[in-house]
């Protein structure tokens, strides 16, 4: 009886380890991006009550950034620019700009950035923007902001 249980342990411990090495091999390859999937799926996160409508989202591998948000809010909102940020893998575009300037609620607003980092058609991206935006509760002007990220691909 003794010689089976020795058997199957032996079993285990020679497949452990090959799955063990076909394991690290595989996380290997991936960090040094050899399985880099791309693709040109969209998606995001964050975002409060500015929604990104993500199938008019774009960066193209020239390092132009478009997209277009809904106000969700309820109430009339002004954006401005000051403020407004788009940051690519953590380096911000260089100039930004948001249309129209009021928005009620349930439109949409387009937001655009230049001077992005530029990549390879189909890499992927991960973008940050803050939006700030002001709306009036009682006859006071009360800042907010909202963030968010959107993952994607170039284009």
């Amino acid at each position: 009886m003794s010689s089976r249980g020795q058997s199957a342990l032996e079993y285990v411990e020679t497949y452990g380890w090959a799955i063990l090495a076909v394991m690290v091999v595989g996380i290997a390859l991936n960090e040094m991006g050899y399985l880099k999937m791309g693709g040109e799926t969209i998606s995001q996160s964050g975002f409060g009550k500015l929604k990104p409508f993500l199938s008019s989202t774009s960066l193209t591998t020239g390092g132009e950034f478009t997209t277009v948000f809904t106000n969700t809010l309820g109430e009339k909102i002004t954006l401005t620019t000051t403020g407004l940020t788009i940051t690519v893998g953590g380096v911000a575009c260089t100039g930004t700009d948001v249309t129209p300037l009021q928005v009620s609620p349930g439109n949409q607003f387009k937001i655009t950035g230049t001077g992005c980092p530029t990549g390879n058609d189909g890499d992927p991206y991960d973008l940050t923007i803050t939006v700030p935006y002001t709306i009036n509760v009682g006859n006071v002007e009360t800042e907010k902001q909202d963030s968010g990220k959107i993952h994607g691909a170039y284009t």
